[in-house]
């Protein structure tokens, strides 16, 4: 599963679910916010 997750408080009414823990985190690259990004950001990557 690849996942991108945006370190920012949203507001919302629909989340992402909670990731179960049969789920391994195998990378992840983690950005800062920038001219081009407002937010700071991660990509992660998960495998069952």
């Amino acid at each position: 599963m690849y996942l991108t997750r945006v370190h920012h408080n949203f507001e919302g009414d629909t989340f992402f679910p909670s990731i179960s823990n049969e789920w391994k985190e195998i990378d992840r690259e983690e950005y800062e916010q920038d001219e081009k990004h407002k937010y700071n950001f991660t990509f992660l990557t998960y495998e069952k």
